[in-house]
């Protein structure tokens, strides 16, 4: 595929260009020396432009999830069919629910990991005055002061 530059990958993936400048300033997403995107790059940092829905477009399979199931009730069509689709649609919300416990797994890593960075940066420094003895004179050492 020819590479893409910031508006065509922003449409394809549906993100917004700021953030596609923003995984670039990251290091999280690399240029070509043209300042086009490889389109293989992206798919490694969003995923297949197939699976991302944008919030209108999962309201919009929401709304149509609700009408079928208003219309299937209505039509009171073969009970067998109303069934398989039921079933369908029940397997595809585990699926997405099992994917959002992954992604929420993952984010919980994350941010773990910044806490213990955070903390690490916020550790008081050891005093080096306390470590080193202080030197003492010779009548010190005798007097023990």
């Amino acid at each position: 595929m020819k590479p893409l530059d910031i508006k065509a990958a922003s449409s394809l993936f549906k993100v917004s260009r700021s953030t596609i400048y923003a995984k670039i300033e990251k290091g999280e997403l690399s240029r070509r020396a043209d300042k086009k995107l490889d389109f293989v790059e992206l798919v490694r940092v969003f995923g297949e432009p197939s699976n991302r829905l944008t919030k209108h477009e999962r309201t919009q399979e929401k709304l149509d999830t609700i009408r079928t199931l208003k219309d299937t009730k209505q039509e009171n069509t073969n009970p067998g069919e109303q069934e398989a689709a039921l079933l369908a649609r029940i397997r595809k919300l585990e699926d997405d629910l099992q994917h959002a416990r992954d992604r929420e797994k993952w984010l919980q890593g994350q941010f773990d990991k910044l806490t213990d960075t955070v903390k690490l940066l916020n550790a008081p420094k050891p005093d080096t005055d306390e470590k080193t003895p202080k030197k003492q004179g010779f009548f010190g050492r005798v007097f023990g002061k």
